[in-house]
């Protein structure tokens, strides 16, 4: 863990790696606040859940797992579907002197993953909105190759939460909300309205039996 890290300096670090250039609507790419990475990358901190390999599935350009590396664990997997918002990663993890334990890997995560086995998945999912049962998707993938914990941002509704809660349910995992927020998201897109876009969002903790 770099030396004094607070939530606070972790938010600084974080707000200065740039959101996604070009988001892409079929991937309902919304960029993660720092200060909510931040918050849940401190909750999966003081839950000893930052070491062994940590992966970040649709990572962006790396706001979470830029965020993990710097409290040290073995590994950080960083994987999305976008090279371009992985170029714009490499750049920042070579610039905080965090590269040497990444890996980034390129790939559309509905084909699967395969031969990968982590220890804890952090992630901010697309929410399902555009494109349905998308966020479940990333959740399945997520439970299939961690071995401890999950820790992923949502959308929140009741409905949301019983369906994670049930995916947990068979896949061994005890399930429970362990945040939630209120997050702004500024118009991206030529179809949003409004210049600010607010909701509740949900960060779920899964851990394995």
């Amino acid at each position: 863990m770099f030396k004094y890290l607070t939530k606070d300096s972790l938010e600084r670090i974080i707000q200065n790696i740039p959101e996604v250039r070009n988001p892409d609507i079929k991937f309902e790419q919304y960029p993660t606040p720092a200060w909510l990475a931040a918050e849940i990358l401190f909750q999966a901190y003081l839950r000893g859940d930052l070491y062994g390999t940590v992966a970040d599935l649709g990572c962006g350009t790396g706001r979470l797992c830029i965020g993990a590396s710097l409290f040290r664990p073995e590994r950080v997997v960083c994987i999305d579907v976008s090279c371009e918002s992985i170029d714009v990663l490499r750049e920042y993890a070579v610039k905080l002197n965090v590269y040497d334990v990444i890996d980034l890997i390129c790939w559309d995560l509905s084909k699967g993953l395969e031969n990968l086995h982590v220890d804890t998945v952090i992630m901010n999912p697309p929410f399902g909105v555009h494109k349905r049962g998308y966020d479940m998707m990333f959740l399945r993938v997520a439970t299939e190759i961690v071995r401890r914990s999950v820790y992923s941002l949502h959308k929140y509704n009741q409905r949301s939460i019983e369906l994670i809660k049930r995916l947990g349910e068979e896949k061994g995992f005890e399930t429970m909300v362990i945040g939630l927020y209120d997050m702004d998201i500024h118009a991206l897109y030529n179809f949003h309205r409004k210049k600010i876009h607010r909701f509740k969002v949900a960060v779920i903790h899964m851990r394995k039996r």
